[in-house]
């Protein structure tokens, strides 16, 4: 790496070890391909390289974070691949997928292939098309449609290291930053399914890289950041290219410091902005989303949002059918449907989404998100005051805004289908995670007392929506 003077025996140990571990893995919990290790080992490389090449406050620390983040989720892969094959009496080739949406994403990819499949209508977007390129090169094989996740999850967690880097210039804190990201359980999981949402992650920690650098005069070190970004975002979800032309005015704007710099500020603005918008227009006309009055005036009838599963009840029964609810009635929920987005999935039940994959259990391990979001407020409401002698203005606004952006960004999905699909969240992980490692590296003069506080209201929440469901739904697990 261009900041570590050698590869150091410890590293190149740690190294060997992760291998031994996928590789025994694999022989162990058969199913996946044994040049899927090749697979493993170049995905993990070029990220490692990457993270050395790109980034200016690589460390060792941040090394092993990004090693041990890639043996979880080849680990991850290999474990669920086995399910689908093995387990369920499949093939690499022809495995059982259980997921509607890795199905419909399986057979869409098969079928651009020309290898049978099924076409899915194009409002789903084009992730089938990027599994399928990928599958082209590889061949027919759902242990490579599940790397395309794994890549997207470690860039993910890079990006958030270049943001924490660009904004701090402290290594430690970047490092730590990557760590932050990869200990929300349910992030991770995502990377180990065949679904769109680690890639949309990758998209808007793209995008973070941008806005993190807005104090910088190379307008190149803002646009290129964004518009891959917003590239990537297009093909899987496009309708949130909105949410980054806000977020253009948002981050941005807070890292001028003088008239010059407003102006420039402005000009990246509008290119920026401009793209977003202009790209949320190509993705309408070529019909690669769903219409935005469709998503926002959302029904019951929708054939791929429930509002009556079961395990949903208890929410249900106590706000009504969510569907049908005025806007304003929408907007007052708010602080409720985002407490549930926030709590959900819940640290029980954990056997009960496993048909969706093994590592689906994983994301039950809802305590690290806890921890995440909680750390993230103090840094909110304390711990960036205490920073505002040790940091310059301009970065720590920027880094304000970015984590309230990211709130934003969060939000919408908590408006749009009352806080019940939380993955759609997941994208605020990267881009929150240096305001979270700046809290537990910064000072704590206050920090026992909020987390002692808060949970408490944690621990209170937690009980009564497990004696609500419990009631209405018992666990089967």
């Amino acid at each position: 790496m261009n900041k570590i003077a050698h590869i150091p025996k410890t590293f190149v140990a740690a190294c060997a070890t992760a291998a031994l571990a996928v590789a025994a893995c694999m022989y162990f919990l058969p199913g996946a391909p044994a040049l899927a290790f090749a697979g493993f080992a170049g995905i993990t490389v070029v990220t490692l390289g990457g993270y050395g090449f790109l980034c200016g406050g690589a460390s060792r620390l941040g090394a092993y974070v990004l090693l041990g983040a890639a043996t979880i989720l080849s680990i991850g892969i290999v474990v669920n691949v086995n399910y689908f094959t093995i387990g369920c009496g499949g093939t690499d080739a022809a495995p059982v997928l259980y997921n509607s949406d890795a199905w419909r994403t399986w057979n869409d990819a098969l079928y651009r292939l020309g290898a049978g499949g099924e076409a899915i209508p194009p409002t789903y977007g084009m992730y089938g098309g990027i599994v399928a390129a990928v599958m082209s090169v590889t061949g027919i094989s759902i242990t490579a449609g599940l790397m395309v996740s794994m890549a997207a999850i470690l860039l993910s967690i890079m990006c958030s290291g270049i943001i924490a880097w660009r904004l701090t210039a402290n290594r430690r804190t970047a490092a730590v930053s990557m760590a932050c990201a990869a200990a929300v359980c349910y992030f991770m999981t995502s990377g180990t399914l065949l679904i769109k949402d680690a890639w949309v992650c990758a998209s808007f920690a793209m995008v973070g890289v941008g806005f993190a650098s807005s104090g910088d005069r190379s307008m190149l070190r803002i646009i290129v950041p964004v518009y891959i970004g917003a590239a990537m975002l297009l093909l899987v979800r496009p309708n949130m290219l909105l949410a980054i032309a806000i977020g253009t005015v948002m981050c941005i704007l807070p890292a001028a410091v003088d008239a010059e710099g407003r102006r420039r500020a402005w000009t990246y603005i509008g290119l920026c902005a401009g793209f977003c918008i202009l790209l949320w227009g190509v993705g309408n006309i070529a019909r690669i989303t769903p219409d935005a009055d469709g998503i926002i005036g959302m029904s019951i009838s929708n054939e791929w949002i429930r509002y009556d599963a079961p395990n949903q009840l208890a929410y249900y029964n106590f706000i009504g059918d969510y569907a049908t609810l005025p806007v304003y009635f929408k907007v007052l929920l708010m602080p409720v449907t985002a407490a549930v987005q926030f709590l959900i999935p819940f640290p029980w039940n954990w056997g009960r989404d496993i048909l969706y994959g093994p590592t689906s259990f994983y994301a039950h391990i809802s305590y690290p998100w806890y921890l995440f979001v909680l750390m993230a407020f103090y840094f909110l409401f304390y711990s960036r005051q205490e920073y505002r002698l040790s940091m310059p203005y301009f970065r720590l606004k920027t880094m304000t805004r970015l984590v309230l952006w990211s709130i934003v960004c969060w939000l919408i999905p908590c408006y749009l289908f009352g806080g019940t699909i939380s993955r759609y969240g997941l994208m605020a992980v990267p881009l929150v995670a240096p305001a979270v490692a700046m809290t537990v590296l910064g000072p704590k003069y206050s920090l026992r007392s909020w987390m002692s506080w808060a949970g408490i209201a944690l621990v209170v929440v937690l009980v009564a929506s497990y004696i609500m469901q419990s009631i209405t739904f018992p666990p089967t697990e």
